[in-house]
């Protein structure tokens, strides 16, 4: 037993430097723990700065192929099949304009917004083919707009899609 007795001290030292060691190896598990999650927050916070131009800049498309506010657009002197051309383009043209902002959009949201602009240009051919010839451009936006509305308001469902996924 005297024989080890002398490594008594150095069996005290390793069994506190053993204990000091496991101690220090989670603390430093927690630190790094606690810097990955500010690191992901910070990236989803970076993620959020950059996609909230994206979300306006739809939102403000979704705004312009409104029903409602697609009517006001033109003069009134126009014929019907004017109207519907200069409207489709212009649908069109702020589309084409916008679809780089689906990078930054969740894909569900940009599979709705692409349904809500297509709905919007099915009514408002398949309100042309279903009134006469002889239609005035003001019965045909009035038709347009309660066919429109009758099935459902898409655009208005993508706006508020927006707003949930902004939050």
């Amino acid at each position: 037993m005297n024989e080890f007795s002398q490594y008594y001290p150095y069996i005290a030292v390793l069994v506190v430097a053993s204990v000091f060691l496991i101690f220090f190896r989670q603390c430093l598990a927690t630190y790094i723990s606690i810097k990955n999650k500010e690191l992901l927050l910070l990236a989803k916070s970076h993620q959020n700065d950059i996609a909230y131009p994206a979300y306006e800049r739809i939102s403000i498309f979704l705004d312009r192929i409104k029903p409602a506010n697609l009517v006001k657009n033109y003069d009134s002197n126009l014929a019907v099949h004017e109207f519907i051309y200069l409207t489709e383009k212009a649908v069109n043209e702020e589309f084409s304009y916008n679809v780089g902002q689906q990078i930054y959009i969740n894909e569900a949201i940009w599979e709705d917004i692409v349904r809500a602009k297509s709905k919007v240009l099915f009514h408002l051919k398949s309100t042309y083919e279903k009134m006469s010839n002889t239609s005035s451009l003001e019965e045909f936006k009035t038709v347009f707009l309660m066919s429109y509305m009758n099935d459902g308001d898409a655009v208005s469902h993508c706006l508020n899609l927006i707003r949930k996924e902004i939050k």
